[in-house]
């Protein structure tokens, strides 16, 4: 049996690492419907003559929740883009991903450290391809979520401006945040990326982000395809995604 879709996606579930300002994301609010509730209730399946039951839980999470994708709108207030009017093809494609886990830390990824990255996987990046960055920091994730939501190991201002320049239509980093330690306080990389009128171009030629992707060094080739749709929340400044790559497809591509 396959091993595919590898899954990219951090659990959902209550304690889970959170970029500080985005509050408690994630609470299971109440069981709604339980499966104990219909003991006795007189109501059998025809196949092997169980009780019927029911489970529902109520949930409340953020639109920036462990593996996520921002919309537009989460850094351009007069962005035409929230989650659910951004199109499709930004969450699925031909992709890439470079390890830059050997350079991450506070002081960002860089320039270099994504060139090099990308010599290592000896694949060429193209216009129109997603790109996903192996940082590292998400090992943490879930043994030390205190920690893991100091690692602002994404990219320096001219990174994500290389980003652009390459044509990449959406990135993803295993990161609690795309930015840098330098260049977190003035937005720098989100407003390259996600605020193009802010460049001077047209405000739907955005580059779309996800954060706290999980498990990428399991991609076995530098080369996939990548899936990633996020819920169609109405005004929503991000949402929640299922990521997942697949490799099989690609190979066949």
């Amino acid at each position: 049996m396959s091993a595919y879709p590898i899954d990219l996606t951090m659990s959902l579930r209550e304690g889970i690492a959170a970029y500080p300002s985005h509050g408690r994301s994630i609470l299971g609010l109440s069981q709604v419907m339980k499966h104990s509730d219909f003991a006795g209730k007189g109501r059998f399946n025809p196949y092997d003559g169980a009780e019927v039951s029911f489970e529902v839980t109520q949930w409340l999470l953020g639109d920036q929740a462990g593996t996520h994708m921002d919309a537009p709108f989460h850094a351009d207030p007069d962005s035409p883009y929230t989650i659910e009017t951004l199109p499709l093809t930004y969450a699925w494609g031909p992709a890439v991903w470079i390890d830059c886990s050997t350079d991450a830390s506070g002081e960002g990824i860089s320039v270099a450290h994504l060139e090099a990255g990308l010599r290592r996987s000896g694949v060429e990046l193209a216009p129109g391809d997603i790109l996903l960055l192996r940082t590292g920091a998400s090992n943490i994730a879930v043994s030390d979520p205190g920690g893991y939501v100091l690692r602002a190991w994404g990219l320096t201002k001219e990174a994500g401006e290389w980003v652009r320049q390459r044509g990449v239509k959406t990135i993803g980093i295993d990161c609690v945040t795309i930015e840098s330690a330098d260049t977190a306080a003035r937005a720098s990389v989100h407003t390259n990326l996600l605020r193009p009128a802010a460049l001077g171009l047209e405000p739907t030629d955005v580059i779309a982000v996800i954060e706290n992707l999980v498990g990428i060094e399991k991609i076995p080739d530098h080369r996939f395809s990548f899936a990633g749709f996020p819920l169609p929340l109405a005004g929503a400044a991000g949402s929640p995604l299922r990521a997942v790559a697949l490799p099989e497809i690609a190979s066949r591509l």
